[in-house]
């Protein structure tokens, strides 16, 4: 969309258009009008958030953005039978993102990690019934989200991240991508196993590291 040399609060006043009821702001301006027809208000707002978020590195020559997308942990719809409860339908869509900065050599100069597990609720009908929930993701949930109470190591998510991200820091993706890890359990198949992890990260780190993979993959030049 032609951002690149402009502030945030230019972006974000760029004048806009309604095309129709579901392009409500559609680029109104000259070097936009014959090549952007959808409407940008969402992409405005999430390039917002990202200067918010943004974080100071050091010789950074290429910037990438991985992710990895799931719904296996969508539930179907199951009635009640016997001393089994109706279960209602859930569409879980799990989304892991990585911003990975990298040096003239290829290594982590930093990341930023997050993780959406967006839950789309239906009653038996098929009727979405949380239509209007606030969606927010792991690091935006921050102490909330309530790993702190029940790990072992007293690190909620976000903190745990935090350590992951340092970690990686100074790494090419082949040493993040091979680090040793081990079962800790079915849920967890994936958790770190290096003396300078172990009582910082108890989460399963797969999809993460296969994230920062795909911000190496798609790294572009920001020099």
């Amino acid at each position: 969309m032609r951002m690149v040399g402009k502030t945030v609060e230019e972006i974000k006043a760029m004048k806009t258009k309604e095309r129709d009821a579901t392009h409500p702001a559609v680029p109104d301006v000259p070097e936009l009008t014959s090549l952007v027809m959808i409407s940008v208000e969402d992409y405005i707002e999430a390039v917002e958030k990202a200067y918010e978020n943004a974080i100071e590195v050091k010789d950074a020559v290429k910037l990438g953005l991985g992710h990895e997308i799931s719904i296996a942990k969508s539930k179907d719809y199951a009635a009640a039978e016997g001393d089994k409860a109706e279960v209602l339908p859930v569409a879980q869509v799990d989304t892991v993102m990585a911003a990975t900065a990298f040096d003239k050599d290829g290594n982590v100069v930093g990341t930023i990690i997050d993780n959406a597990q967006i839950r789309v609720q239906f009653d038996a009908q098929g009727k979405v019934t949380n239509r209007d929930a606030v969606l927010k993701t792991k690091k935006e949930i921050g102490d909330e989200y309530g790993m702190g109470a029940v790990s072992s190591i007293n690190k909620n998510w976000h903190e745990q991240m935090a350590e992951f991200e340092k970690w990686m820091v100074g790494k090419s993706v082949a040493e993040i991508t091979g680090l040793k890890v081990k079962v800790r359990d079915d849920a967890h198949q994936n958790v770190p196993d290096v003396p300078e992890l172990t009582s910082l990260v108890t989460i399963t780190v797969e999809e993460y590291l296969a994230a920062v993979a795909e911000a190496s993959a798609n790294a572009r030049s920001i020099e």
